[in-house]
């Protein structure tokens, strides 16, 4: 199964000219101290072979000569979930999938602009993300309510200025109907702050 797996992937790469890109992960350490966790996520560490998967595709891009990327799995689901999936209308999966690729052709993905606290600036963009992780965890904010992020997050929504003019709210709204098609939400004041992917 995972044979043919690595098969269809590296041929589909080799067919496209193109490099595979996926997260370097390591459960190791989670698998030494399952002891302490649930009997379900013991089962489902126990049941990941992602070191199988990740040798047998590096052996399989070596013989084919294909390029395979290992890139920091950080905050990748995060990402995408806000700033993919509500834009193009993808899966949390491929959202996910899309910030990997991005992040091995050496993109950086920075936060929405009205996420970002003003002394995050100087910090590393993940500052940010790991804020917003860990409001989603502990809100138990599910997926699919990330397709309207804007009303989901809106607790941690940074205002940069309440006196702004009607003019400067349409032209906000205008801008964000040029990337998403149609505001994704109808209030003006999370369009003003939302611009700036």
């Amino acid at each position: 199964m995972m044979r043919n797996l690595v098969v269809k992937l590296t041929d589909m790469a080799f067919n496209y000219q193109c490099p595979i890109a996926i997260e370097s992960l390591d459960f190791s350490q989670k698998k030494a101290s399952m002891s302490e966790a649930s009997k379900a996520y013991n089962s489902m560490l126990s049941n990941l072979s992602t070191g199988m998967f990740r040798e047998a595709l590096t052996s399989r891009c070596k013989r084919s000569g294909i390029g395979l990327h290992l890139v920091n799995p950080a905050f990748t689901s995060v990402i995408g979930m806000i700033k993919f999936m509500p834009r193009y209308g993808l899966n949390s999966g491929t959202a996910a999938a899309m910030t990997i690729a991005r992040r091995a052709m050496g993109h950086s993905e920075r936060a929405p602009v009205c996420l970002v606290r003003p002394e995050d600036r100087a910090r590393h963009p993940w500052t940010t993300w790991n804020r917003i992780a860990r409001y989603l965890k502990s809100n138990f904010v599910r997926r699919s309510q990330l397709f309207d992020w804007m009303k989901t997050l809106e607790n941690i929504l940074v205002i940069r200025d309440s006196n702004e003019t009607s003019s400067s709210l349409s032209v906000a709204s205008s801008q964000l109907n040029r990337i998403y098609g149609k505001s994704p939400c109808p209030d003006l004041k999370y369009d003003q702050l939302c611009l700036g992917f």
